[in-house]
């Protein structure tokens, strides 16, 4: 058996609580875990939750709902850096803002439902590109308002933004490069 090794998890399994118990050197790639302490390569979650945010209070969004991950690290970390950016914004929302997600098709329920509050969002930051562009395409065919009304921001930079009827605001994490530099909004 070697003494170290490349693994990449994306939760905690058997595979490695046994390399980890073996008291083994590793890092983590691309995935936090809350009760691992190790090195880490990857997203900053809660600085690309703080930096979407921000991205649509600066657009002038006053009431921003959340389409938060599965309860994962990233998940986690952007729903934190959105608490975080909102407060220092001096804005409140109500609990109701935030719904869950993990694709286009969850997105798009979520956003209908946080369209069908009142007050309703002017702005909604998806926890992913997937989760943001659900969520575009149920303010599209909710009947209310029109394209670019409520201001959606995703994570991603995933290669069609662009080629979107409204093109979507989205971060890219650097995850091609991971160098360290702070993610930024396209």
């Amino acid at each position: 058996m070697a003494d170290s090794g490349i693994r990449a998890a994306a939760f905690l399994g058997r595979r490695f609580r046994a390399h980890r118990s073996a008291r083994r050197a590793y890092v983590l790639i691309d995935r936090r875990f809350a009760d691992v302490h190790a090195a880490y390569v990857g997203a900053d979650d809660e600085a690309i939750g703080r930096l979407a945010t921000t991205h649509l209070i600066e657009r002038g969004c006053r009431r921003i709902a959340h389409i938060v991950g599965p309860p994962l690290a990233p998940g986690v970390g952007r729903l934190k850096g959105y608490r975080e950016a909102l407060a220092e914004a001096g804005l409140t929302v109500p609990d109701s803002y935030v719904d869950h997600a993990k694709d286009d098709a969850t997105g798009y329920q979520a956003a209908r439902h946080l369209l069908a509050l009142d007050p309703r969002p002017d702005g909604i930051f998806g926890y992913n590109d997937p989760t943001a562009t659900g969520a575009m395409k149920g303010h599209s065919g909710s009947g209310r308002g029109h394209p670019g009304e409520i201001k959606v921001i995703g994570v991603g930079n995933v290669h069609y933004s662009d080629l979107l009827r409204v093109p979507l605001s989205t971060i890219d994490q650097g995850s091609a490069t991971m160098d360290g530099r702070p993610p930024k909004s396209s």
